[in-house]
C-alpha cells in the first residue's frame, strides 16, 4: 500500500486530503489508513474516506448537472420553435384556403396545389432556417468560453436541429394543404374567410 501525505504546514488546511493506492478491497484499505494514523498521531481527524471514483464522481456532478439542465433547456427551445413553425405555416395554409379553392375549381389538380403548398411552406423554412443558422454561429463564437470539450462549430447539432426544424415546416406545410386539397372547392368559395 502506497500513501501521500501533504507536508505538514498543509495539516491545517481544510481541504486536505490523501491519496491511497492499494491493491487490497476498499474496506480493508480505509481500516488499514486508519490504523496507520492512529499509530503516527493519534489525534489527527479522519473525515470522509472515498473510492477514487466516488471523488471523481463528486468532482465532476456540478458540471455534470450544468451541461444536463443547459442540454433540457436546448431541447425545450428546440421543441417550441418547431411548435412556433408549425404554428405560423398551418395559419399561414389556412389563410389561402380561398385561395386554393379557386385554383381547385378552376381545374389545378390537387396534387400540384400541394406541391405548391409545399414549396411555399420550404422556402419560407428554407429563410428562416437560413437566418437560423447564421445566428447560432455567430452566438456559438460568442459562447465558446462555456463550451466544454464542445467546438463553437458543432455540426451534428446544428445539422439535427435545422433537421428538426425542416421536418417541422414540411409537416406543417402538408398537413393543412392535405385538409384544404380536400375541401369542396364550392364551400372555399363561400367562405367569408
Amino acid at each position: 500500500m502506497e500513501m501521500f501525505v501533504p507536508h505538514a504546514q498543509e495539516a491545517y488546511d481544510p481541504q486536505m486530503f490523501m491519496v491511497v493506492r492499494s491493491t487490497v478491497d476498499a474496506d480493508e484499505s480505509v481500516r488499514l489508513v486508519r490504523a496507520s494514523l492512529a499509530q503516527t498521531d493519534g489525534d489527527v481527524a479522519v473525515g470522509r474516506i472515498l473510492s477514487l471514483d466516488q471523488f471523481v464522481s463528486s468532482t465532476v456532478a456540478a458540471p455534470r448537472f450544468r451541461t444536463l439542465a443547459r442540454s433540457l433547456f436546448a431541447a425545450l427551445a428546440l421543441l417550441l420553435a418547431a411548435v412556433g413553425i408549425y404554428g405560423v405555416m398551418a395559419h399561414s395554409v389556412s389563410m389561402r384556403s380561398k385561395e386554393l379553392g379557386i385554383r381547385i375549381a378552376l381545374g389545378a389538380d390537387k396534387t400540384r396545389v400541394l406541391r405548391l403548398v409545399m414549396l411555399d411552406g420550404l422556402r419560407t423554412a428554407g429563410i428562416g432556417l437560413v437566418i437560423g443558422l447564421v445566428a447560432a454561429l455567430g452566438a456559438g463564437r460568442l459562447l465558446e468560453g462555456l463550451l466544454y470539450e464542445v467546438e463553437a462549430t458543432d455540426w451534428v447539432s446544428l445539422a439535427g436541429a435545422t433537421l428538426v426544424l425542416l421536418l417541422a415546416g414540411l409537416l406543417a406545410s402538408y398537413v393543412p394543404a392535405r385538409r384544404a386539397t380536400g375541401t369542396d372547392p364550392l364551400s372555399a368559395l363561400r367562405c367569408d374567410c
